[in-house]
């Protein structure tokens, strides 16, 4: 990251979000870790009152929307980025400049992402069964236009806005759907799908290919999500970087 210049090392102020450990002897070793980190870099929330597992990823996104209202609530936008997806930091700064301000002038409620199934998964025993919702949970039969988690950006009034609607609903495990969609809809936010135009998948050839589209002089793709591992991770942030316009 700061290969590419201390002018984009300090325009982000990022944040990890860690929640509790489910095993004692896991939590006391990895309590050590996260101490020599907090202390080296100042860069965890950490959580507490409940696991840090997918079931509650939406107390999570809670609990990390609450600390950038409280303690960051200057800055333009928040960003969110699993750790499987890779972003070009330099890029995204580009198009939020050059395009997403724009049109945050318009929609000042704003998600941008890639969009995701507007249809509820209903099989509990399926191969799909980890995002598989009841009707008791979610008695719709159709969610609304959503962003994906795997990254996900917002301008801080979006957050501060959104949050403000949570009293109004019953929690849902899904946190994409619940804060890009449901929530964002009894906001009055948009949601930007961008999907191909900033933002794909590493399964996605076109990509590998490198048939991808420039303006200006600028690559647009500045985020992939989905990597398997780690040497993927690196792959495909390499792949990012070797991204050149004619």
């Amino acid at each position: 990251m700061i290969k590419y210049g201390i002018l984009y090392f300090r325009k982000y102020v990022w944040r990890f979000l860690i929640a509790d450990k489910s095993s004692q002897g896991e939590a006391d070793n990895v309590q050590q870790q996260l101490n020599e980190e907090q202390k080296k870099h100042g860069d965890l929330v950490l959580l507490r009152g409940f696991m840090d597992e997918y079931i509650n990823l939406h107390f999570k996104m809670y609990g990390g929307f609450v600390w950038q209202q409280r303690h960051c609530a200057g800055v333009e936008w928040l960003i969110k980025v699993d750790d499987d997806t890779v972003v070009h930091l330099p890029r995204m700064a580009h198009w939020i400049e050059n395009k997403f301000r724009h049109i945050a002038t318009k929609h000042p409620l704003l998600f941008v992402g890639v969009g995701g199934p507007r249809l509820p998964l209903r099989d509990s025993n399926g191969p799909f069964q980890k995002w598989s919702v009841s009707r008791e949970m979610y008695p719709g039969e159709m969610y609304p236009p959503f962003v994906l988690g795997g990254f996900y950006m917002a301008t801080t009034e979006t957050v501060k806005t959104v949050l403000a609607q949570t009293h109004k609903i019953n929690a849902l495990f899904l946190e994409d759907v619940m804060y890009t969609g449901i929530l964002a809809e009894l906001a009055n936010a948009t949601v930007l799908d961008q999907r191909g135009e900033h933002f794909c998948f590493n399964s996605e050839q076109f990509w590998h290919s490198k048939k991808l589209i420039c303006v200006d002089g600028m690559p647009k793709l500045f985020a992939v999500f989905a990597a398997k591992n780690r040497a993927q991770i690196e792959q495909n942030f390499e792949e990012l970087k070797k991204i050149k316009c004619k």
